[in-house]
């Protein structure tokens, strides 16, 4: 997902919204639409929790900062 898509997205702020409200009409479409729901999630929501990074964010530079040292 791109930076491009994340501004365009609107998704719900409970990750359980798009699991449990909705029926989907197969298995192929639920795993769709939930793959881009968690993509969202990890790669453009910011989170309160972690200083308003971005789960990714948090992650890359955590791992950068392992390789450097």
């Amino acid at each position: 997902m791109h930076l491009a898509s994340c501004r365009s997205r609107s998704f719900p702020t409970d990750s359980t919204d798009e699991a449990y409200l909705k029926a989907y009409p197969s298995m192929a479409e639920a795993k769709q639409a939930l793959g881009q729901y968690f993509a969202f999630f990890n790669q453009c929501r910011r989170h309160q929790g972690i200083g308003n990074q971005t789960p990714d964010a948090l992650y890359y530079a955590e791992q950068e900062s392992a390789l450097a040292a």
